[in-house]
């Protein structure tokens, strides 16, 4: 179990920095210039106009979440095991949305959405060890 979380716990750090990078450049350059998209080719079949409300929900949900998936993972918190199943969630249903909105499939969503299926079969593993430990 060690190597699964040690695992899960450096590719869910990478996908925060990630998130939190390109969130937060969204975030401040709607236009998503300083990320080399345009609005009119990447969010043409989306309901946004700009990166704003993307960028938002990036850094936020994905960056910000992972930190506190990880923070409630180290310190044990109550049913940390499912915070860790329910951002595996977020992650692989951020992908999927995505890629609906984009009506493209490439290698980061390939990447990321793998990642968020390892951390569900993560969370998911937890919460057997917790079941079994507890019963």
């Amino acid at each position: 179990m060690k190597t699964l979380n040690t695992i899960g716990i450096i590719l869910l750090i990478i996908t925060s920095l990630n998130a939190l990078a390109a969130g937060f450049s969204m975030i401040a350059e709607p236009t998503g210039k300083d990320l080399g998209m345009t609005v009119d080719t990447i969010l043409q079949h989306s309901p946004f106009h700009s990166f704003l409300i993307p960028g938002i929900a990036l850094f936020s949900t994905i960056g910000i979440g992972i930190i506190i998936t990880l923070i409630a993972f180290r310190k044990k918190w109550n049913n940390y095991n499912l915070v860790v199943l329910a951002q595996g969630a977020i992650i692989t249903g951020w992908i999927v949305i995505q890629v609906i909105f984009l009506r493209q499939f490439n290698w980061m969503h390939a990447v990321i959405g793998s990642i968020g299926l390892y951390t569900i079969v993560w969370g998911y593993m937890l919460t057997r060890l917790r079941k079994k430990f507890y019963l």
